[in-house]
């Protein structure tokens, strides 16, 4: 029987979203949880994502930022060494349609019984569970569908704009042909079109 999370205490998607609109009035944010056991040790994953907004791009392509959290405590040190930043990191970003310096920003925190601290100095979770390193991924992919999910209808509602300002640059030339054609006035035409196409 594996073991109960019930016991842990996690920060909460209200925090965690609440905590990332204070620091970076992001257009979009998205919240995953994620349970697992590893070495008989229950833990819990959250992970956030949050996009636009007052977050820096990265300095170098697809480096964005990681608010790391164990038990609680944020983690300072050794990102680079650290499984809740390396699982991200190790993601193709490409396949959710995020540019190499995308406004993006994520918060992920680790709640545990025990948690794998790689040195004495508790300054990063060990990247040698794969139990972990698995759930972390799972997570984080899970968090970037919904990102792309809503990039994909940012850039369908900018294609929409555009293409309907161009078509609204070719409304007085239809209505005076129009009106050429059928006698009715040049601005009641154009009126009409705008009244069909829902514009004021």
């Amino acid at each position: 029987m594996a073991p109960s999370s019930d016991c842990l205490s996690i920060l909460t998607e209200e925090n965690i979203v609440a905590g990332l609109k204070e620091m970076y009035e992001p257009e979009f944010v998205t919240y995953v949880k994620r349970k697992g056991v590893y070495g008989g040790h229950a833990f819990i994953i959250e992970l956030a994502a949050a996009i636009g907004g007052k977050i820096e791009p990265p300095k170098n392509e697809y480096c964005f930022n990681v608010i790391r959290f164990a038990n609680k405590i944020p983690l300072l040190y050794d990102q680079y060494n650290c499984a809740l930043y390396k699982n991200i990191m190790n993601i193709n970003f490409k396949n959710y349609g995020i540019e190499p310096f995308e406004k993006l920003a994520f918060i992920v925190h680790m709640c545990s019984t025990k948690i794998p601290y790689k040195t004495e100095g508790k300054e990063y979770v060990s990247a040698d569970y794969e139990e972990i390193n698995k759930t972390i991924l799972l997570a984080a992919q899970e968090a970037l569908r919904k990102v792309k999910e809503y990039l994909n209808n940012k850039r369908r509602m900018v294609e929409q704009t555009q293409r309907m300002n161009r078509f609204l640059l070719y409304i007085p030339y239809i209505a005076k042909n129009l009106s050429a054609l059928t006698g009715y006035k040049q601005n009641d035409l154009e009126h009409m079109f705008k009244k069909v196409l829902n514009i004021r």
